[in-house]
């Protein structure tokens, strides 16, 4: 329980109200959080682990295991050597739908300077992104984490979040809040080789 949700609990509230109160919170923290990384992009808020388990930059990113749209176990630590961007995403998500096309054209734009993109799927089936991505039209490399078990890993606060590490395993930069062209050139700098 965060300290707000404790301090909420203890004063004589109808449940309701306090569970009312406590959604307020999350989602002025995840604002406060966006406007602290110089967001001002649209976010969705949500709300997994807690701060002591968020990656932290300058630090490595901590390590998982989620499978691809064919059912293939991918770990994170399989890519060291090159540079990673994760996106934390779902279909339902507004903010995460408008960015897929920028994501989609910078993916296709720097793969081949050895940047892996990884777009994973918080909360949703293999046959629902599959899907959604076919109807779309986009190809970008999608993960699923069906059991919330990285969202809960990285102490997710908002959809979609996006975490650039190094070729070296370091956080290098966290975004939450949809990017466009400019600011995926700025996060991109901090982990990709000058051409």
């Amino acid at each position: 329980m965060t300290w707000v949700g404790a301090r909420l609990a203890a004063l004589p509230l109808p449940r309701w109200l306090l569970g009312v109160l406590s959604a307020v919170a999350m989602l002025a923290a995840a604002y406060v959080l966006s406007e602290a990384q110089g967001s001002s992009a649209a976010f969705t808020a949500v709300s997994f682990g807690n701060g002591d388990t968020r990656p932290v930059v300058g630090a490595p990113a901590p390590d998982f295991v989620a499978v691809d749209l064919s059912g293939t176990p991918i770990r994170l630590s399989d890519y060291r050597g090159r540079p990673v961007w994760m996106n934390f995403w779902a279909t339902w998500c507004p903010p995460c739908r408008a960015e897929l096309p920028e994501l989609q054209a910078a993916y296709q734009t720097f793969q081949d300077r050895g940047l892996v993109f990884l777009a994973i799927s918080v909360g949703e089936d293999q046959q629902t992104v599959q899907g959604y991505l076919a109807r779309t039209g986009f190809t970008i490399p999608a993960l699923l984490d069906e059991d919330r078990q990285v969202a809960y890993q990285y102490a997710l606060a908002g959809f979609p979040t996006h975490v650039f590490i190094d070729k070296d395993g370091i956080v290098r930069d966290i975004r939450i809040g949809g990017l466009n062209q400019r600011t995926i050139q700025e996060r991109l700098a901090t982990i990709l080789p000058s051409s």
